[in-house]
């Protein structure tokens, strides 16, 4: 999962990069990051990176 943050930290979009095709689990990822506040990212991380992070979330395999 890929997400935009704005100078003061609030998640101003969110996008699936990768998925492991549920439809629910990536809606519920998206769901998570959706609306959120970090608060401001230091200056450092932002001079670095820019204000597009990512997330990986990892699932351990599914068993029956």
């Amino acid at each position: 999962v890929q997400f935009l943050v704005d100078p003061d930290g609030r998640v101003l979009d969110v996008r699936i990069v990768s998925s492991i095709g549920q439809r629910t689990v990536d809606e519920a990822c998206l769901n998570t990051l959706r609306n959120q506040n970090f608060g401001p990212p230091p200056q450092e991380v932002i001079d670095t990176y820019g204000n597009i992070f990512g997330i990986n979330f990892l699932f351990p395999p599914h068993r029956l």
